[in-house]
Parts: structure tokens; sequence; C-alpha cells
């Protein structure tokens, strides 16, 4: 409980620096003749139809475990060995929890890099391309080996807690119930190798596992397109 308690603290951290994000997304297209001065932030946020992107991402950060809550659940399983499976309370919310951290990564990325700025934004404008975090982190990964690495480190891990997460009621104490053996299978998964020494026995594990293995093809296909890039030989070495 007291964990919990103090995991509410990032929350709220993390919510008041996501509103203050949209207030500064608000007064930039103001600037620009978008919107309107007289209106609230919430409506302009309506007109300027970030209103919807703006409640899911509150809504993502508000999920996590609950101080002094904690119950069971049961999940029936038609195709294992076991025919339920118990889940904590806390264990499902962290599904949506720790999936936030790769919705909130292209911020994270944008923002340490500085690759957003007013200049960015109005060349973007004379070309007809809007300036977006997902815009940036795209070119992030298509020129960059770190942060391709840093990337496919976050994803391997995220993923490996969740299935760590689904497997753990069925064969505690084993498996993947270890989070060591959960990182391995995801980086199996990802790089298409599929072993099978180890494998998924549930469904959300099943879910898991698949998610990871498209997010694998992802990652390796910008590998080889940036390995080709650095490899290639410009006009004059090429001589």
């Amino acid at each position: 409980a007291f964990l919990k308690i103090i995991a509410l603290f990032p929350t709220l951290m993390s919510l008041l620096s996501t509103w203050r994000m949209y207030q500064c997304k608000v007064r930039v297209n103001l600037e620009r003749g978008q919107g309107c001065w007289e209106l609230s932030d919430l409506d302009n946020l309506r007109m300027m139809g970030m209103y919807w992107q703006a409640l899911v991402d509150v809504i993502f950060l508000c999920i996590q475990p609950i101080p002094l809550v904690n119950y069971w659940v049961v999940v029936r399983e038609t195709h294992s060995k076991v025919e339920a499976l118990y889940y904590s309370t806390d264990a499902l919310m962290m599904f949506p929890a720790a999936l936030r951290l790769l919705m909130l990564f292209p911020r994270l990325a944008v923002a340490v890099t500085g690759r957003v700025n007013e200049t960015a934004r109005i060349m973007g404008d004379m070309n007809h391309v809007s300036i977006t975090d997902g815009l940036i982190l795209r070119r992030l990964l298509n020129g960059s080996l770190t942060m391709l690495s840093i990337s496919f480190s976050l994803n391997t891990f995220i993923l490996g807690y969740l299935i760590m997460l689904a497997e753990r009621p069925h064969s505690p104490g084993q498996g993947l119930a270890l989070f060591a053996n959960c990182v391995w299978n995801i980086i199996i998964t990802e790089t298409t190798v599929g072993y099978g020494d180890l494998s998924a026995h549930t469904s959300i594990g099943r879910a898991v596992a698949v998610f990871a293995a498209i997010t694998g093809v992802f990652f390796i296909a910008l590998a080889v397109s940036l390995a080709q890039q650095k490899l290639l030989l410009s006009r004059d070495e090429s001589v």
C-alpha cells in the first residue's frame, strides 16, 4: 500500500505536465490565428481537434493500482490445463500503467532531443507537413542507432514485465513467472528466432507475445534500413 501511495505522486506530476503541454499547444495555435482567445482551454482543444487525444492521455495516466484496494479476478481458460487463473486487480491495472510508458516515450524523446521548435513548425507549415511527436520519433528511429536501441530495449522490458504478470498465476516460481526468462522470451520472439523453450500458456500472455512479434518485425525492418544507410558508400568512397 505504501508503494502505491508513492506511485500517485509521479502520476499527478505526469497529469500536470500533460495539461501544461496541451496549454502550450493551445497558446501556439492561438498565436497562429487558430482558435479563439475568449474561449477556455478545453473549448479551444475541442475546436483544434485535440480534445479526444487529451482525454485519452488523461485516462491512460489515471489508470494505476489503487491504494488499499486489491481483489482477485477469476479468468477462465478454455485452452489451458488450468481451468481458472486468479489475477489480482493490482496486476491487471499494471497492464495499462505499463503501456502508458510506450505512449509517453515519443514525447520524452522529442523533448530530450529538442527537435520540435518554432522554426521546425514554420517549415512544416510551409511544406504542408504537420510536425507531430510521432513524425519526429520516426525521423529519429530512421537516423539514429542509439534511439533505435533505446526504443527496442524499452519495448522489450515492458513486454517482458507484462508477460510475467500474465503467466505468473499459471506456473508460479518457474518458466515465464521469472522476469529474466520473460525478457529472454520477448527478445527471441521480437527477433523471430522462436526457439520454443519457453512459451505463453494464458490468453493474456499469448496476446502480449503476438504484440511482441508484430513490433519485432518493425524493429528489424528499421535496423536493416539503418544498417544499409550506414554501410552504403558515398560517391567519393566508391571510386
